[in-house]
Formats: structure tokens, C-alpha cells, sequence
């Protein structure tokens, strides 16, 4: 009796802030997934500030899998760590299983644990950010601002406008609040670039399909760890090219990323510049 209380009384307060909302700067539909009843309020109250779109939640992993099997999302928030189940076995069927509608959907944890070996997991296996908690209406504009677009692909592979670096943006990633450490990040990231297009070309030109996915998996993987919006989207463009069997647009997007490795260099070298 008490559990249907707190869901029931949830749902009410839920209720309101829906009637209340106003004009919103963003309009994706969103899937929250909270196992704790304050944690969901509060987290869809923040959302519902933002996005003028449709806002669903799930409080188990099987309520969230029904969701993402029945429904479209452009954002799915979920604790790491819920109740039942883990987020990471969830996330890895959304990507890979025949039914989901949200295999490109970008999916950012939130959790209240400081596990940087979980966090790695987290996104190693797709999450894009980890955010310790808690979700403040801050940190969910800066995913609001970064992943607004739903992330399928365009045919004309056209450039959403993002921040060549940003570093704001690098330290949630890495979890930390030192921009100097932000900047180590860049500049790892710039040592392995060029060997990453290199090998880029050359499985393009043997028409090695596998052997890009697996190049643009590592890279994904590494700008994960960075706050580069721009090249992060080239990368994500063309590995959505990939999926899809767009093989014309392969040539196109190649092209965008190493255009946004060469912007990404000159923001680099003066964003070095000015922090001497």
C-alpha cells in the first residue's frame, strides 16, 4: 500500500508540473528511467523546465524496455544502477536488438556512486556522459545543448553547428573540475588523430566496411573523454552512414571528419596560446 502511495502520489506531482509548463528551449522526447520516486520527480520536473516534448519514465529495467521498444526516443536519461537490473545490460539490447526504435539514441547515465571503473563501463558500452548526481537543471541543459538533435541520419550529412572544443564540456565528461586535466585529454586525443584518419582512408579504399566500424568505435570511444561537439558529430554522422548502408554518403563524411580535425587543430593550438 505505501509503494502505491508514493507512485501514485509521484504521478500527481508529475501531473502538475505538466500543466505548468510554459515555452521550452528544446523539444526532444525524453525517456527518464528512475527506480527512486524523489530522484524521478525531480529529475522530470528539471527535464520538464526544458524540453517542450514528450517526457516518459520507467522506474524498472522491464518498464524501460517496453518503452524503448514501443517508442522513439531523442534522449534517454537512466540511473546507472537500478533496482532490478543493471542500465548497462539495458542499454546493450536498445543498441543491438532487432526490436529496439532507439539504436542511435544517445543514452546518458546518471548515478550517485563515484565508481570511475563503473563509469568507464557506462561508456564503454554506449553511454555518452556519466553524471554524478545530482541532476541539476544546469548539467541536463549542457546534454540538452549537445545532443538536441535526434541522432539518426541525414542524407545531406549537413554539419549541426557545435563548438569545435569545449571545455566546460570535457570536465563532465572526465568527471572532473581542473581544465588543465580537459586540456591533457585534447591533446591526447590530438596524438592519436592522425593515425585514426590514416586508417580511416584505407579502409575506405579496400571498401572495409568492418574494419571503419571498428576505427569509429575506438574514435567514439575517445571523444567520449573529450569536449568536442563538432568532430564527436562528424563521427557519429558517418557511423550512422555505416548502419544505414549509405555506402555514396561514406566519401562525404569522411571528408566532414577530416574537416573537423583540421578545425579541431587550430582551436587547439589557440586555445594553448591564450592559456600561456
Amino acid at each position: 500500500m505505501a509503494n502505491e502511495y508514493i507512485i501514485d502520489t509521484t504521478a500527481k506531482l508529475i501531473e502538475i508540473v505538466q500543466k505548468s509548463r510554459g515555452e521550452k528551449p528544446f523539444s526532444q522526447d525524453i525517456l527518464l528511467i528512475e527506480d527512486d520516486s524523489l530522484c524521478l520527480f525531480v529529475g522530470y520536473e528539471i527535464l520538464s523546465r526544458l524540453t517542450s516534448g514528450k517526457i516518459d519514465t520507467a522506474k524498472t529495467a522491464i518498464d524501460a524496455a517496453q518503452k524503448l521498444k514501443l517508442n522513439r526516443y531523442d534522449l534517454v536519461v537512466s540511473d546507472l544502477c537500478l533496482a532490478e537490473d543493471s542500465a548497462i545490460d539495458l542499454i546493450s539490447e536498445a543498441q543491438t536488438q532487432s526490436w529496439s526504435k532507439n539504436k542511435n539514441t544517445p543514452f546518458i547515465a546518471v548515478t550517485g556512486y563515484h565508481d570511475i571503473d563503473k563509469h568507464q563501463e557506462a561508456l564503454a558500452v554506449g553511454f555518452k556522459i556519466v553524471i554524478t548526481k545530482p541532476l541539476t537543471e544546469e548539467r541536463a541543459r549542457m546534454v540538452l545543448e549537445n545532443y538536441w538533435e535526434p541522432y539518426v541520419f541525414k542524407h545531406d550529412m549537413q554539419m549541426i553547428e557545435k563548438p569545435v572544443i569545449d571545455l566546460k564540456l570535457g570536465m563532465e565528461r572526465i568527471g572532473v573540475d581542473s581544465k588543465e586535466k580537459a586540456i591533457h585529454a585534447l591533446e591526447l586525443l590530438m596524438t592519436s588523430l592522425p593515425q585514426d584518419l590514416v586508417l580511416l582512408k584505407k579502409a575506405e579504399a579496400k571498401r572495409d566496411r568492418i574494419n571503419m566500424n571498428q576505427i569509429l568505435h575506438k574514435l567514439s570511444g575517445a571523444l567520449n573523454y573529450s569536449g568536442t561537439p563538432a568532430l564527436e558529430k562528424a563521427v557519429q554522422d558517418l557511423y550512422a552512414a555505416l548502419k544505414a548502408n549509405e555506402l555514396s554518403a561514406i566519401p562525404k563524411g569522411i571528408r566532414s571528419i577530416q574537416e573537423q580535425v583540421q578545425r579541431l587543430k587550430t582551436a587547439y593550438y589557440n586555445l594553448l596560446i591564450n592559456e600561456t
